[in-house]
């Protein structure tokens, strides 16, 4: 059975609320389709929970070198040197202190082509963006208490303390103050006021490769590299800093207009994926397929090695929370997969032994991974991992989006996301189904997000078998039980 260190009740609501946000724009692409391979990157997994001292060595006699280590797990990312890729993978394997190595591979965001749309007009209820959103046009907060863009924050329970546009919540309790959040994506735009005040860390792993990346870079690069290829950790996609607003969006005067889940929580921003350009002859008329262009549509990629270190990296800077909008499909029972789940698994073990409650996309594309057997997606399926699906507002039913999810299985459910403002995260807990254009269970409260939660610390990844519709509702009410006791003993 599967055991979690303590961890307090306020950090518990806190990283059920966050995740029921900051996850629409997941990394799962619209068909299953294996990771792509990185021909230069080799992740390398030792026998050992923590790295030989003799592991350069052993890697150089295989006929590569090290690039990175993650020591405190026993895993590291090589290179080839005197050999090709595949002569490095293979004498590595040969090697009895090592227990698998294979390729790295690529996480991508969605892109522009995969994001699923609503097949009939509905009507606009929602209210246009007036712009950036540091823009002074509208009061500070506006999205949260004067409109209904934000419905999600609510629905997860992010309401009361003193804040106007909502109701009593987890707010009379606790904002977040003293939890740190780390956001594993795009970076952050320490300019923008809806997270500058709350951004307290900033590191990036990422770099530009044309043999991964293409020829075109759209990431201005960091001065300070004199071969102009690692990366600034600011943001250039847009995708981190809409997560970490939803996540930790602060409130009050000075601010944006957004308000995150815990808005007095503090962000760790340690970046993963980099701006990517859409590749040539995506771009059709009448739009022109310039450089220009191909940046502006620009999606976000990264290598699975970015973001193992980038775990690490949170657990070591105190991170309680971590969050992850990011994902990638490998073989489950082929080679390659192995060594990618391996060193998930033990990265991961390593982060929530450390007390951080970890959570990672699932998607939004309506696929079963309990059915998906030749594959698994990473990291939602990795130990201890808290996977997150997308629904869409209960309130504003879309066209074009399944009414009933019925599969069942360890992992969630995937239910699609349409577009609009009105259709954001929102989370169920692990073997039960939810409904994209019902989602009843959300209606119970904060039943939402404290269900995951709840769940993840008594059941996480046990399989369940579809229960009878009055079996259902019980553990429903029983969820919500489990968020009231929270509550009151909080």
């Amino acid at each position: 059975m599967t055991t979690f260190p303590k961890v307090s009740r306020r950090l518990l609501w806190i990283a059920g609320g966050l995740c029921a946000v900051c996850l629409l724009a997941l990394a799962v692409p619209a068909t299953t389709q294996e990771a792509p391979i990185i021909s230069n990157s080799i992740i390398v997994v030792f026998q050992g929970q923590t790295l030989p001292a003799d592991a350069a060595a052993r890697v150089q006699r295989a006929g590569g070198t090290v690039v990175s280590t993650m020591n405190n797990v026993g895993v590291l990312v090589a290179r080839p040197a005197n050999v090709d890729a595949a002569s490095l993978i293979r004498n590595l394997k040969k090697d009895s202190a090592i227990l698998d190595a294979d390729y790295d591979r690529m996480l991508s965001l969605i892109a522009p082509s995969e994001v699923a749309t609503e097949t009939s007009p509905t009507p606009q209820d929602d209210i246009p963006h007036p712009g950036p959103t540091f823009s002074s046009a509208l009061p500070a907060d506006f999205f949260y208490t004067s409109s209904p863009q934000q419905w999600a924050v609510k629905r997860v329970g992010a309401q009361g303390g003193g804040i106007a546009g909502g109701s009593n919540g987890a707010w009379d309790i606790t904002k977040g103050a003293g939890v740190k959040i780390a956001i594993l994506d795009t970076g952050v735009n320490p300019e923008h006021p809806d997270v500058s005040g709350n951004l307290i860390f900033n590191a990036t792993f990422t770099s530009y490769d044309p043999v991964n990346f293409g020829p075109q870079n759209c990431e201005v690069p960091d001065p300070a590299d004199p071969n102009q290829l690692r990366d600034l950790p600011v943001d250039q996609d847009g995708h981190g800093t809409w997560t970490s607003s939803l996540a930790a969006g602060a409130a009050g005067p000075g601010t944006g207009l957004m308000i995150g889940v815990a808005p007095e929580a503090k962000i760790l921003n340690i970046k993963v994926l980099r701006a990517v350009a859409v590749a040539p002859g995506v771009i059709t008329p009448p739009a022109a397929d310039t450089p220009f262009n191909r940046c502006f549509l620009r999606g976000g990629s990264g290598l699975f090695s970015w973001t193992l270190q980038g775990m690490l990296l949170a657990s070591e800077q105190g991170a309680d929370v971590i969050s992850m909008s990011l994902g990638g499909f490998v073989a489950r029972n082929q080679s390659g997969g192995a060594a990618l789940f391996s060193a998930f698994n033990r990265v991961a073990n390593f982060v929530t032994a450390h007390g951080a409650v970890v959570l990672a996309a699932a998607g939004n594309s309506a696929l079963d991974l309990g059915r998906i057997q030749s594959f698994l997606d990473l990291p939602a399926q990795g130990s201890n991992i808290i996977a997150v699906m997308a629904t869409t507002n209960p309130d504003h039913p879309p066209t074009g989006c399944p009414s009933e999810l019925t599969a069942w299985h360890r992992t969630v459910t995937l239910a699609r996301t349409c577009t609009g403002y009105r259709h954001q995260a929102a989370i169920h807990p692990p073997g039960v189904a939810r409904s994209a254009a019902r989602p009843a269970i959300l209606r119970d409260s904060c039943a939402g997000p404290a269900a995951l939660v709840c769940r993840a610390r008594i059941r996480l990844r046990r399989p369940v078998t579809p229960p009878p519709a009055r079996l259902l509702r019980a553990r429903v009410g029983a969820v919500s039980r489990c968020l009231r006791t929270l509550t009151e003993k909080s």
